[in-house]
């Protein structure tokens, strides 16, 4: 069962002699876990013996105030309070997979911080202190707030709509697709008459290079319903190796898409060469906000985004690369994979000065672009008439 899922309804019957849970960190509420126990008790019908009754869960480890921690403890001998004769716990490097070139190993994670390293390559849990928790952005997935992951009345409502949308968008382009997969990189929803989105774009030009980390040359798109809350997640753009040029026209056409009988703002990184993309997309009459992520400036944006994170003001897909790069965020970015991060706080933080709730941030930025009052004003009387 995979942890990000955690659904077993597809499996034959409700009564199970082994059990594991893939990627178990991911599972927020460990009431699920503990139901998943229940199904483990019982007589197997074929051998009319009592069932082997054997739960086993593996994960990188994430967190150390989780409950998984907590069980974790209860199977190594070396900490007191353990049950080992119950529990079971082990835990293999990277490193001992012989099956893996070290080399490849190491080029692979140049990039890591410590944390990450201690996390991803040696099993440790180490403390979850970042400024975005793993219980939040799994939360926000709809999965696991409700008590039984096995009742699927029990999930968010707007997740639900949100991958009925999604997985409409994959028929239209001749996918048929049951699950949404959590490797997925590219869906934008229909828009709809009369509602708000906010757009935010981080861009990338170069394709990744050997030995340097995941998405840190990626293009990042995303698009929120921000109609009302929770605000949903209606579009996400993850493309590597793209030219500036094919960014500016992925900006355009999401621009132009939902602005179609809605209201669409957008907001792109304007630093270095986004300066000279926002520039052209002003030439060419694009209404779109260029944010300059000086140290204050930014700092409040990550600061919004890691409030509207803890209160769950928003609804998205299980993104397992989204989910990652949120967890292990620190705000000295320079070396880690951010672009995620840094495109959904653009969009995040526009919807807060959208709103008026975050009043401070909009002064801040009014010498920066003094176009947002105007822009917000635009908002409410040209809906339509942006291009």
């Amino acid at each position: 069962i995979g942890g990000a899922a955690g659904d077993a309804s597809s499996l034959r019957g409700w009564e199970f002699d082994v059990i594991n849970i893939d990627e178990a960190a991911y599972v927020v509420n460990e009431h699920a876990v503990r139901t998943l126990q229940g199904r483990l008790i019982g007589v197997n019908k074929v051998t009319g013996k009592p069932r082997f009754g054997l739960l086993t869960m593996t994960t990188t480890p994430k967190g150390a105030k989780s409950w998984l921690y907590d069980r974790w403890k209860k199977g190594d001998a070396g900490i007191p309070g353990s049950n080992p004769r119950v529990y079971l716990s082990l835990r293999a490097r990277t490193y001992d997979n012989t099956k893996l070139d070290l080399d490849a190993i190491e080029l692979a994670l140049a990039d890591y911080t410590d944390r990450q390293r201690q996390q991803e390559i040696e099993g440790i849990f180490i403390g979850d202190d970042g400024l975005f928790q793993l219980e939040d952005l799994v939360a926000m997935t709809g999965k696991n707030l409700g008590a039984d992951i096995l009742d699927m009345t029990l999930y968010d409502i707007s997740v639900l709509e949100l991958e009925d949308e999604i997985r409409a968008w994959f028929k239209a382009g001749g996918h048929i697709i049951d699950d949404i997969p959590q490797t997925i990189d590219h869906y934008e929803c229909e828009p709809k008459p009369g509602h708000t989105y906010v757009a935010g774009w981080d861009l990338g030009a170069r394709a990744v290079l050997s030995g340097k980390a995941e998405g840190r040359n990626a293009t990042v798109g995303c698009v929120f319903d921000i109609t009302t809350r929770p605000w949903v997640l209606v579009a996400y753009r993850y493309s590597t190796g793209g030219r500036y040029s094919v960014s500016m026209q992925w900006v355009k056409d999401w621009h132009t898409k939902y602005s179609s009988n809605a209201t669409c703002m957008t907001r792109i990184d304007a630093l270095g060469a986004g300066d000279v993309i926002h520039q052209m997309l002003e030439e060419d009459e694009y209404r779109i906000d260029g944010f300059k992520a000086a140290t204050i400036t930014k700092g409040i944006m990550l600061q919004a985004a890691a409030v509207a994170v803890e209160r769950r003001w928003f609804r998205w897909p299980f993104i397992r690369r989204a989910i990652d790069q949120f967890q292990a965020y620190t705000p000295d970015d320079k070396h880690i994979a951010q672009d995620i991060v840094i495109a959904m706080a653009q969009a995040i933080h526009l919807a807060r000065e959208i709103e008026g709730g975050y009043s401070e941030s909009l002064d801040v930025h009014q010498s920066e672009h003094g176009s947002m009052r105007g822009y917000r004003a635009a908002s409410r009387t040209q809906r339509t008439r942006w291009r």
